[in-house]
């Protein structure tokens, strides 16, 4: 079906967009470093400073709102709240019940050790990343270990491509 078909796409039903100018976005936070952290209260990340910028151009404060995802997520469905950031992905279990954006970044980790002769995949094996990384959570994601490089002794290369 051609998009040019579509009139107003994607719709705001409730004018949310509109009413957000020069108000207040409240944004849902779920800890997921690097993308949302929580530090001395203050919420900080990636996906904390976008959530910032896009209240910025509609010339509107941030309102952040704690909880579990459960609670966000639910706040969120219910339009008690206007965003969730907190490194969602598109294979989320709310996917079909609320709208993600379209994907921002796509990354892929290499992990790299003296030797050769590796092997070809994660699962099964302990990988050397930094702990509380995208790339600790992708080698997890994987059925592998991660551990700190200090702690890893001996290593393999190999490659984990997120899904």
């Amino acid at each position: 079906m051609p998009l040019s078909a579509c009139d107003e796409f994607p719709r705001d039903p409730d004018g949310t967009l509109q009413s957000a100018r020069g108000g207040t976005i409240e944004v849902g936070l779920i800890e997921a470093s690097p993308w949302v952290a929580i530090e001395d209260g203050v919420p900080q990340g990636l996906e904390v400073e976008l959530a910032a910028a896009f209240a910025a151009s509609l010339d509107a404060e941030v309102e952040w709102i704690r909880g579990t995802p459960e609670e966000v997520l639910e706040a969120l469905e219910a339009r008690r709240i206007h965003l969730v950031v907190g490194g969602l992905t598109q294979d989320s279990a709310w996917g079909d019940r609320v709208a993600l954006t379209r994907p921002y970044l796509e990354t892929a980790l290499v992990a790299v050790a003296p030797g050769s002769g590796g092997p070809e995949r994660v699962e099964g094996n302990t990988v050397a990343v930094s702990p509380g990384t995208v790339e600790a959570a992708a080698v997890r994601a994987a059925g592998g270990v991660p551990v700190a490089p200090d702690m890893a002794g001996s290593t393999a290369s190999l490659e984990v491509k997120p899904s």
